[in-house]
């Protein structure tokens, strides 16, 4: 996940994807067989892009055998500097 969401920011930040949500439709794509419930945040201030995305831990793990997780998010962000 990590690295799909580098690769995204990277790609907008040297203007390979045009947009924050070029950038959330490319990392639900990307992640699309892992979860149908990915959440995405892209934002850029300052000259640096910023995204956060979240999937359920019910996603990703066989949650029946951790019930303790079932109500979590996995959260990963990366943050890029604007090169174009």
């Amino acid at each position: 996940m990590t690295r799909v969401v580098q690769d995204a920011n990277r790609a907008l930040s040297v203007g390979r994807l045009n947009s924050t949500d070029q950038v959330g439709d490319y990392i639900t794509a990307a992640l699309s067989s892992v979860s149908g419930n990915i959440q995405t945040s892209t934002s850029i201030d300052n000259g640096v892009i910023s995204t956060e995305v979240t999937v359920p831990v019910d996603d990703l793990v066989a949650v029946g055998f951790f019930s303790f997780l079932s109500n979590y998010r996995i959260k990963v962000s990366s943050e890029h500097f604007v090169e174009y």
